[in-house]
């Protein structure tokens, strides 16, 4: 997924729906596929210069401003904008608005490789330390996330900078091994925890 280096956009579909943004279940029963999600093998992921693949300012590069996950649309800062003039009247002149549009992560724009900042596809691999990363698969080099990437979550909380709350589960039950494997069924495993004895055999069946 591409990460926001200023902020990340969830917009509840409710109001995508009343923006026109995404297709009103109940007028639109066939909804449009939200894609492929980012961030799986060969698209773009957390956070770095991009280089946009389409529009007015194809070929140039900058950075994430925002994203919307539900549309796979991601903004990047100062590019594929649009310019309007906002209370514009006959006793003022108003001012000039500048809007960045959205472009689809999946095929309008691009990581580039650290060694020639070029676009590259990437490729999720892990190192020789067990590390998840992106690696470009025309270079083989590692394409680096930014450390808020690695330290923020999803909803936009630093996870160095959180206090454990009492609600929260405890990181000591979250990293406790409790499933302990055996060589039995779902079935006799489930029944064995439960003390159901059953010594009927089934019988052999015959397929012609």
């Amino acid at each position: 997924m591409i990460h926001s280096d200023t902020v990340t956009c969830f917009f509840p579909l409710s109001r995508l729906c009343k923006r026109g943004l995404w297709p009103d279940p109940i007028l639109s029963p066939n909804r449009l596929p939200c894609g492929e999600c980012p961030g799986v093998t060969g698209r773009p992921a957390e956070q770095g210069s991009v280089q946009i693949l389409k529009g007015i300012d194809r070929g140039k590069q900058g950075l994430v401003c925002a994203i919307i996950r539900e549309r796979n649309w991601c903004y990047v800062e100062g590019l594929n904008c649009s310019y309007k003039w906002v209370n514009r009247s006959a006793s003022s002149p108003g001012f000039m608005s500048k809007v960045e549009k959205p472009l689809l992560v999946t095929t309008e724009v691009s990581l580039l490789d650290p060694s020639d900042l070029q676009p590259t596809e990437i490729e999720w691999r892990y190192d020789e330390d067990g590390n998840r990363v992106r690696v470009s698969s025309r270079s083989g080099r590692v394409v680096p996330m930014s450390e808020r990437a690695d330290n923020e979550s999803e909803d936009m909380i630093d996870k160095g900078a959180y206090i454990e709350q009492s609600w929260d589960t405890k990181e000591k039950e979250l990293t406790k091994v409790t499933f302990k494997p055996k060589a039995v069924t779902f079935e006799a495993d489930i029944m064995e925890s439960m003390g159901i004895k059953e010594d009927r055999k089934r019988a052999p069946n015959f397929y012609y």
